[in-house]
């Protein structure tokens, strides 16, 4: 995260960064963001996963006495939650740091479903947060007045996390061409459109220490919040 980095260096630290995603689009994008970075940057194009990345990432990392990793921009919730944890404390050695980015609040659920919901459905028609949402309907070429925009919210009580399903109702039958195959859309037909995890933080923190993953520090924001973890 270019952030970071300049927030480092204007503390007088310097140190290489490496930079990984299974996308080459992310790969361009973070590339971009990093023009004029005076650091020692490189990009991986790898699946961090896997064994074999394990290793490769050691024989990088080794030299170094400290060794800070990012997870950002709420990647957490791209995942079984049990499964990314698991392979997030492997990977790292004891003393290393996790700086997590996570989309975090302390209120109730049902306020996270107000918030959430009121941030992209109440959003200007021109708006990121709007654009995003409709994305998915824009693509197939769904008319946004043929039905509403739902939402329904699934709980992981063990990492503190809830998932917040955005749907597309339909109400007026309609249809589009997806690779040749004509797609028909009835009433009340229920499209899924993007997912969302949220976290309840003290959950969260209780649940990343069993597995050895310690809270240093929280830096908190209105949405987004980081955690920095050291590895016991």
């Amino acid at each position: 995260d270019r952030r970071i980095l300049e927030h480092l260096q204007a503390l007088g630290h310097t140190m290489p960064f490496v930079g990984v995603d299974t996308s080459m689009a992310m790969l361009h994008k973070a590339q971009k963001a990093l023009e004029g970075v005076t650091f020692d940057t490189r990009l991986l194009f790898a699946d961090f996963s896997t064994e074999d990345f394990k290793k490769e990432l050691n024989n990088i990392v080794d030299r170094y006495d400290l060794r800070i990793y990012l997870f950002m921009g709420n990647t957490l919730s791209n995942f079984y939650q049990s499964y990314i944890t698991n392979k997030l404390s492997n990977m790292l050695h004891t003393g290393d740091y996790l700086l997590l980015d996570v989309a975090g609040y302390s209120e109730m659920p049902f306020q996270i479903h107000d918030k959430v919901h009121g941030r992209h459905t109440d959003s200007p028609a021109n708006s990121p947060e709007k654009e995003f949402l409709l994305h998915p309907l824009k693509v197939f070429g769904v008319p946004e007045h043929c039905g509403k925009i739902t939402l329904t919210e699934t709980d992981y009580e063990a990492a503190g996390a809830q998932e917040v399903t955005f749907g597309f109702k339909v109400h007026t039958s309609c249809g589009f061409n997806l690779e040749g195959m004509e797609i028909n859309l009835y009433p009340n037909d229920l499209v899924e459109l993007h997912h969302v995890l949220t976290y309840n933080l003290t959950q969260l923190a209780r649940y990343l220490g069993e597995k050895d993953l310690i809270v240093k520090e929280k830096i908190g924001g209105e949405c987004m919040n980081q955690l920095l973890l050291e590895k016991q």
